[in-house]
């Protein structure tokens, strides 16, 4: 959101040259505050959220400034402008927890892509080879997305990459004097909420902790 139309085209280039479309990434551009905030209520939240606002402060023959907005639509932005130095413009920013990126500096700043976290329907870990194979009939069959693994240290080679809403089912016995109620609760502490003990056991068998959801049998949850 940018009077200078300029502008503009530095950031789409900064986005193309680290070929931002491939990751889905889109830029929308705007030079009049009004339709910016026509912009910003239309959209729903989940967008809202996983949108990244470049806001310029002056905005030439217009009655807002780009803090302006930002205040009234509630968004989380990142102010780019030259009046950076300003006292009033700092201390407004920091009332309302709004970044500041000195103008000259948008051909400059580092842009990285952060990846997406993966939304799997389940992930199981079993250090059964036979339970992996049921499982994943289960999914391909039902159309689901599965992760398998057959102990907690490979999960977590690759829990920084997994939404922390994916629904985690641990085997009660993972081997080697490994219980999955211990597995649990270092899982919980990784952020993680939906926490089950898959095990053919009864459930009075097995010593539940606070990071444990419920404790269900070996059947595929899909």
């Amino acid at each position: 959101m940018d009077d200078d139309i300029s502008i503009h085209g530095i950031w789409r280039g900064r986005l193309s040259s680290i070929n931002s479309e491939a990751s889905g990434i889109s830029m929308m551009s705007f030079t009049s505050g009004a339709d910016f905030k026509s912009w910003v209520l239309d959209q729903p939240s989940d967008v809202l959220a996983r949108t990244k606002f470049l806001i310029d402060y002056e905005l030439l023959n217009q009655v807002k400034t780009g803090l302006d907005l930002i205040e009234e639509l509630k968004i989380q932005a990142t102010l780019v402008t030259s009046r950076y130095e300003e006292k009033d413009i700092i201390t407004k920013c920091e009332s309302l927890g709004v970044g500041i990126i000195p103008k000259g500096m948008a051909g400059l700043v580092p842009l990285k892509i952060k990846a997406l976290k993966i939304k799997y329907d389940a992930v199981l870990i079993d250090d059964d080879s036979l339970v992996h194979q049921v499982w994943n009939m289960a999914a391909s069959e039902k159309n689901k997305l599965l992760r398998c693994f057959f102990n907690f240290e490979d999960f977590l080679k690759e829990a920084d990459d997994l939404d922390r809403s994916t629904e985690i089912y641990v085997d009660a016995n993972l081997g080697d004097g490994i219980r999955g109620e211990v597995v649990a609760s270092r899982i919980f502490a990784l952020g993680f909420k939906g926490i089950f003990i898959a095990t053919g056991y009864a459930p009075d068998e097995i010593v539940t902790n606070p990071s444990i959801k419920g404790v269900v049998g070996k059947e595929p949850p899909f």
